[in-house]
Protein backbone atom coordinates (compact mmCIF):
# COMPACT_ATOMS: atom_id res chain seq x y z
CA UNK A 1 0.00 0.00 0.00
CA UNK A 2 1.47 3.73 -0.86
CA UNK A 3 2.31 5.38 2.12
CA UNK A 4 -0.58 8.38 1.48
CA UNK A 5 -3.09 6.02 0.83
CA UNK A 6 -1.72 4.30 4.34
CA UNK A 7 -2.03 7.33 6.33
CA UNK A 8 -5.53 8.03 4.97
CA UNK A 9 -6.19 4.52 6.29
CA UNK A 10 -4.77 5.41 9.62
CA UNK A 11 -6.54 8.32 9.97
CA UNK A 12 -9.94 6.77 8.78
CA UNK A 13 -9.07 3.99 11.35
CA UNK A 14 -9.82 6.39 14.16
CA UNK A 15 -13.36 7.38 12.66
CA UNK A 16 -16.32 6.20 14.39
CA UNK A 17 -17.35 3.87 11.36
CA UNK A 18 -14.31 1.84 12.16
CA UNK A 19 -14.56 1.41 15.35
CA UNK A 20 -17.91 0.26 15.39
CA UNK A 21 -17.19 -2.27 12.49
CA UNK A 22 -13.78 -3.07 14.99
CA UNK A 23 -16.86 -3.71 18.08
CA UNK A 24 -18.87 -5.80 15.55
CA UNK A 25 -15.88 -7.99 14.83
CA UNK A 26 -15.01 -8.37 18.57
CA UNK A 27 -18.75 -9.38 19.27
CA UNK A 28 -18.50 -11.76 16.23
CA UNK A 29 -15.59 -12.91 17.09
CA UNK A 30 -16.27 -13.76 20.77
CA UNK A 31 -19.91 -15.06 20.11
CA UNK A 32 -17.97 -17.91 17.26
CA UNK A 33 -15.07 -19.09 20.15
CA UNK A 34 -17.39 -18.98 22.45
CA UNK A 35 -18.68 -23.28 22.07
CA UNK A 36 -14.81 -23.68 22.23
CA UNK A 37 -14.20 -22.32 25.63
CA UNK A 38 -15.05 -25.59 27.24
CA UNK A 39 -12.28 -27.32 25.05
CA UNK A 40 -9.81 -25.31 24.61
CA UNK A 41 -7.73 -23.32 27.03
CA UNK A 42 -8.06 -19.04 27.68
CA UNK A 43 -5.00 -18.96 26.25
CA UNK A 44 -6.16 -21.05 23.25
CA UNK A 45 -9.19 -19.12 22.85
CA UNK A 46 -7.41 -15.51 23.03
CA UNK A 47 -4.69 -17.05 20.40
CA UNK A 48 -7.87 -17.89 18.05
CA UNK A 49 -9.15 -14.54 18.87
CA UNK A 50 -5.66 -13.18 17.84
CA UNK A 51 -5.41 -14.26 14.32
CA UNK A 52 -8.68 -13.23 13.65
CA UNK A 53 -8.18 -9.74 14.18
CA UNK A 54 -4.91 -9.70 12.56
CA UNK A 55 -6.60 -11.63 9.58
CA UNK A 56 -9.63 -8.77 9.67
CA UNK A 57 -7.41 -5.93 9.93
CA UNK A 58 -5.55 -7.04 7.12
CA UNK A 59 -8.61 -7.24 4.72
CA UNK A 60 -10.07 -3.63 6.40
CA UNK A 61 -6.77 -2.48 5.04
CA UNK A 62 -6.68 -3.63 1.85
CA UNK A 63 -10.80 -3.09 1.28
CA UNK A 64 -9.62 0.49 2.03
CA UNK A 65 -7.18 0.05 -1.08
CA UNK A 66 -9.43 -0.98 -3.74
CA UNK A 67 -12.19 1.51 -2.70
CA UNK A 68 -9.76 4.27 -2.45
CA UNK A 69 -8.09 3.04 -5.42
CA UNK A 70 -11.32 2.32 -7.58
CA UNK A 71 -13.04 6.06 -6.28
CA UNK A 72 -9.90 7.76 -7.87
CA UNK A 73 -10.41 5.44 -10.98
CA UNK A 74 -13.60 6.91 -11.49
CA UNK A 75 -13.47 10.40 -10.44
CA UNK A 76 -10.57 10.23 -13.42
CA UNK A 77 -12.93 8.47 -15.82
CA UNK A 78 -15.92 11.06 -14.87
CA UNK A 79 -13.34 13.67 -15.77
CA UNK A 80 -11.57 12.26 -18.79
CA UNK A 81 -15.04 12.42 -20.45
CA UNK A 82 -15.22 16.40 -20.57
Amino acid sequence: MSELINNLFEAQERNTDFEQLDSLLQEVCEKKVQPFKEKLSAFECEDICDIVYSVSYLSKKSAFEIGFKTAMRLVLDCTADK
